[in-house]
């Protein structure tokens, strides 16, 4: 039996009476509710998991009655690979300010507690692990279910799929969500996107200031630096982590 409550969830926090709940992605769903129906591009997200926030957007979408698509790309079988930048270690380098490195190593005091581990690797810090525990078939279901034909899933390795998608469809990007938490994702999927995301277009850093991947800030950091843009940040409410954003 399909279970949609995770993205229910999402759907009730950009739904009025429930605005007072807090969705980490609600910045981006803002952009899109603002900007669909007159800004010149589709909406494309780099890491889906489960499909929570991909078939919200979608939903979103046919509110809005905006013929605009969601592309979703993701291996559906978990982290392909890593680098040295994911190792949470990274987190006590320099190239991180000293307020990320007291707050993850107060995350580590907590995690360490809850858990009873001593050491944590990219593949052992976050509750859903490398992400495996997603289904292709599963995320069709839910898809076919709400009748939505405004989503286009593309399936396998960034570094395969990523190049070979824009190399062969002339595409433009009006809003874009990259939550796909590993250096390389990021480090792959940024040059893309920004290449091809539209005037006022907008890309939300989901882990820019994640306190278990540092490698998605080091490769935004180092793509920012060379194209000599700054990310920005988000207006967020009391004890809530920042959240970052670039646009054009």
């Amino acid at each position: 039996m399909l279970n949609f409550k995770e993205y229910e969830l999402d759907l009730l926090e950009v739904e009025g009476p429930h605005k007072q709940m807090i969705s980490p992605y609600r910045f981006w769903y803002d952009h899109i509710k603002k900007n669909a129906l007159n800004s010149d591009g589709d909406i494309f997200e780099f890491g889906v998991y489960r499909g929570r926030s991909l078939i919200t957007v979608a939903m979103i979408l046919k509110e809005l009655k905006s013929k605009k698509k969601i592309y979703g790309f993701d291996t559906f079988t978990g982290f392909p690979s890593h680098s040295k930048y994911d190792d949470p270690n990274q987190f006590k380098k320099k190239i991180f300010n000293k307020k990320i490195q007291k707050d993850f190593q107060r995350f580590i005091e907590i995690k360490k507690k809850i858990t009873g581990k001593k050491k944590f690797t990219f593949n052992s810090i976050s509750t859903s692990g490398n992400f495996d525990q997603s289904s292709f078939k599963h995320l069709k279901e839910k898809i076919s279910y709400f009748n939505l034909d405004n989503v286009e899933i593309i399936q396998g390795d960034f570094k395969d799929t990523v190049p070979y998608f824009f190399r062969n469809n002339l595409v433009k990007i009006s809003s874009c969500n990259i939550d796909c938490d590993l250096y390389e994702g990021y480090k792959i999927t940024l040059p893309y996107v920004y290449k091809n995301l539209s005037k006022k277009g907008y890309i939300y850093l989901d882990e820019y200031y994640s306190l278990k991947f540092p490698g998605a800030k080091i490769a935004t950091d180092s793509f920012c630096k060379k194209m000599k843009i700054l990310p920005k940040k988000h207006k967020v409410r009391k004890g809530e982590f920042d959240r970052y954003y670039l646009s054009k």
